[in-house]
């Protein structure tokens, strides 16, 4: 079955953000993001006035350029002001795996200032309408079966020491490996660590390979700087982007916490990391 990554597009009055989930499944885009009003309820039907829905994007988890975009539009309360706060207040929530490994956080904005709560020693005190909606929120993960993605663990998908890096052409480079296996075959998708940034700005993320012989493969990056080979003055590996898909099991709060968006029209995360209350 293909793999997805399904993403929750929010806004309120000038901030936006995401809620990221992943699910493997035999149905077509179109399916995943098909929502009924009481689905779309337990989404934003409990955040602060102002809060939209905007939309479902469901997209290939390895090939993220393949996606299907469902316009919900929803709001709350008609929008009317600014926001400098209300967006940057979250709930923390723990998500497991129902079976294997998995484990991961969902940061929840967009709440109502009465439901994020703190009793006189600082301590997070959700109220008893955030409970239910949180728990309703689960539950809808539990029953479109979205999952925990994971990476595979370095005994089955270990890091191989990379040699060198060398321009093929103007928009390929050529990775020479230290062993001769385990290999990438053309299509596999990779990534690496310890790249020297000022030898080769740029080269982060994934990259799916286009190419493999003996022990070398074919990224498609392009050099910026010089087209000479590069040999890491440190330990540079690679390793596969190889990952499982687990569902999720059962979910709780953990604590309330402020993290600043990203502008709405930009279709990202924020770009600031979580920040936790002290307690």
């Amino acid at each position: 079955m293909p793999n997805y990554k399904v993403n929750h597009f929010f806004e309120e009055f000038d901030q936006g953000w995401t809620e990221t989930f992943y699910l493997s499944s035999s149905q077509s885009p179109q399916a995943i993001a098909s929502y009924s009003p009481a689905d779309r309820d337990a989404v934003v039907g409990w955040r602060s006035p102002g809060v939209v829905f905007q939309s479902i994007r469901v997209a290939d988890a390895d090939n993220p350029r393949t996606a299907f975009l469902f316009i919900v539009n929803q709001s709350v309360a008609p929008k009317s002001g600014v926001s400098p706060d209300i967006t940057a207040t979250m709930a923390l929530i723990q998500l497991n795996a129902a079976s294997g490994a998995g484990q991961r956080h969902l940061w929840l904005r967009g709440l109502r200032d009465q439901d994020t709560v703190r009793d006189d020693a600082g301590n997070s005190v959700p109220s008893a309408n955030l409970v239910i909606a949180m728990n309703n929120y689960i539950n809808l993960m539990l029953a479109k079966q979205y999952a925990i993605r994971v990476l595979r663990n370095r005994t089955v998908n270990p890091f191989i020491p990379v040699v060198s890096f060398a321009p093929q052409n103007a928009t390929s480079t050529v990775v020479t490996l230290g062993l001769l296996a385990p290999l990438p075959v053309v299509g596999d998708v990779v990534y690496f660590t310890g790249v020297p940034e000022d030898d080769l700005p740029g080269l982060r993320g994934q990259f799916r390979v286009i190419g493999q012989a003996g022990n070398t493969f074919t990224i498609p990056y392009r050099y910026r700087n010089q087209a000479n080979q590069v040999i890491p003055s440190k330990p540079c590996f690679y390793r596969k982007a190889l990952y499982d898909y687990n569902a999720i099991g059962s979910g709780r709060f953990e604590r309330f916490g402020s993290r600043d968006t990203g502008r709405p029209t930009t279709r990202f995360r924020g770009r600031r990391r979580g920040q936790i209350f002290r307690q």
